[in-house]
């Protein structure tokens, strides 16, 4: 009669299936599976299921880009072309294209990449795109610079000609030892330092070389021999000449004198004395109105004309009070005759104060005589 443990095989069959239930219910239980989950657990899975990586309002569990900031429903930023690259990374954001090419498409590239001559240099960098030469700017080496490349040059590092293979040939017509290949000036004697050229001296500096130059010390222009300009022939510059085109006087800046008659004349010579002033100020004394008015007439007369207006002073208050008191007297007389019609830009003042008497300041006569204010008249 057979027991249930009848053989030592039936136990050790029990034993194994004993333990595996004891495992699994130890991989169940003790795991905390069935475990009731706390507080903290909700919040913490609530707080993962909520998060948002990129900050772009899209939760990550939503968001198809979830460490990228994006405008689109997906969460992903734009891509207008939908090749892979964003608006904001793409040069072509509404053609498709290639990463590679900052998504700009595969024509703009290939014509970016191409290599006519296979140099290695693409066509845009290479200055000789025909024709094929392993150097900084796609061309073959020149060291001479004659336009002849070095590999077909028989003198590489001399400026030669085509006809001479690269070489110079032996003429030099003007003998100075330079051959004219090399000859900036191949027909004149030069220097070497002056590539053949003769060493010019322009004291001057004015671009006309003191050979050529018929003023050699003062700067003018070739069209004048290097002469300054004098269109009217007055020997007085253009440049300093008030009347360019008018034959004047050095005395008058360069304009011509202005002849006066004797009535006008009379009139100018009166108004040394007879304008006049309060004491001690550039105020007009009534007086002077009538001979201010009268130089007034001769000006209209000699539409052409300008007036120039020294003030002067006695030497009684001193220098310093006494140049800008004539100034200002000048400037009064100048006020008047604007007023009274007479265009300001043709009346200069100046004032001297004590620095040109024309009598002795010792006595009360010689100093009423330097108080005085000129009028002169001229173009």
């Amino acid at each position: 009669m057979n027991t249930p443990f009848n053989t030592e095989r039936d136990k050790e069959d029990i034993f194994i299936s004993l333990a595996v239930i004891a495992l699994f219910l130890w991989l169940f239980l003790g795991s905390g599976i069935f475990k009731k989950p706390t507080k903290a657990n909700v919040l913490s899975k609530e707080v993962a299921l909520n998060s948002d990586i990129d900050g772009d309002g899209i939760i990550d569990i939503e968001d198809a880009c979830p460490t990228l900031y994006g405008q689109s429903e997906n969460g992903c930023p734009n891509d207008t072309d939908g090749d892979g690259v964003i608006d904001k990374y793409d040069d072509c954001p509404t053609e498709q294209g290639l990463k590679r090419n900052n998504g700009c498409p595969i024509a703009a590239l290939n014509e970016y990449d191409k290599d006519s001559d296979g140099d290695g240099i693409v066509d845009a960098n290479d200055e000789c795109p025909a024709i094929k030469a392993k150097t900084a700017n796609g061309c073959p080496p020149d060291r001479d610079g004659d336009g002849i490349i070095d590999s077909k040059d028989k003198c590489p590092v001399q400026f030669g000609t085509a006809e001479n293979d690269g070489c110079p040939s032996d003429t030099d017509t003007d003998g100075d030892g330079i051959v004219d290949e090399l000859d900036d000036c191949p027909d004149k004697a030069g220097t070497k330092e002056n590539n053949g050229c003769p060493q010019l001296v322009d004291t001057d500096g004015d671009g006309v070389p003191d050979e050529d130059d018929q003023c050699p010390l003062t700067a003018g222009d070739a069209a004048n021999n290097g002469c300054p300009a004098d269109t009217d022939g007055d020997g007085i510059i253009d440049a300093e000449d008030r009347c360019p085109e008018q034959a004047g006087t050095a005395s008058n800046d360069g304009c011509p004198e202005l002849q006066l008659n004797q009535e006008e004349q009379a009139v100018l010579d009166a108004a040394l004395h007879d304008v006049e002033f309060e004491t001690g100020s550039a105020k007009l004394k009534t007086s002077s109105l009538a001979v201010l008015n009268q130089i007034k007439d001769i000006l209209n007369n000699h539409p052409d004309a300008r007036l120039t207006i020294n003030g002067h002073t006695d030497n009684q208050a001193g220098p310093e009070i006494n140049q800008p008191l004539s100034l200002d007297r000048s400037n009064a007389c100048k006020t008047y005759l604007v007023s009274q019609g007479v265009a300001e830009s043709k009346i200069s003042t100046n004032g001297y104060g004590q620095s040109r008497p024309e009598a002795s300041n010792d006595t009360e006569e010689g100093r009423q005589s330097n108080r005085r204010v000129e009028f002169i008249i001229n173009y």
